[in-house]
């Protein structure tokens, strides 16, 4: 069995996008808990501390903010967690909600994920997949 030493190096993921509608912005994601284990199986996906160039957002739709959640002044933030693959595209299997007010934003919030283009996350050069977690804030304007 031959080991590779890696270095990793801290890296955060930014959503910047300007607000449409002031209602649904991104914000930048929180970072994951503390590396386990630095070296993963092949078929696993690292955490965003274990590379040394994180995703950058290249496109990212905004989210609708479902009329019925609007209406009945439902706000508040929801977690999305996903997997972005080599070519910087989320997985859609692995998109999952982590925190949310409620089922309207949080479907919102995940079709918005799919739509995403991610520059890949780097090793050594190497594109690989990294597990992100990015949330999507709801907000009635007055």
């Amino acid at each position: 069995m031959r080991l590779r030493t890696r270095v990793f190096l801290l890296g955060a993921l930014a959503c910047t996008h300007a607000p449409a509608h002031h209602d649904a912005t991104l914000q930048p994601v929180d970072s994951l808990s503390a590396v386990d284990s630095l070296l993963l199986p092949p078929d696993s996906a690292f955490k965003v501390e274990q590379v040394e160039t994180p995703p950058w957002v290249l496109s990212c739709p905004r989210p609708d903010y479902p009329p019925a959640a609007r209406a009945s002044g439902m706000q508040g933030r929801v977690l999305v967690q996903m997997i972005v693959d080599t070519l910087g595209r989320p997985e859609p299997k692995t998109i999952s909600i982590l925190e949310s007010p409620g089922l309207d934003l949080s479907l919102s919030a995940r079709a918005a994920a799919r739509g995403c283009l991610f520059g890949p996350a780097r090793i050594h050069g190497r594109a690989v997949r990294v597990i992100i977690r990015m949330p999507y804030y709801f907000a009635v304007r007055r």
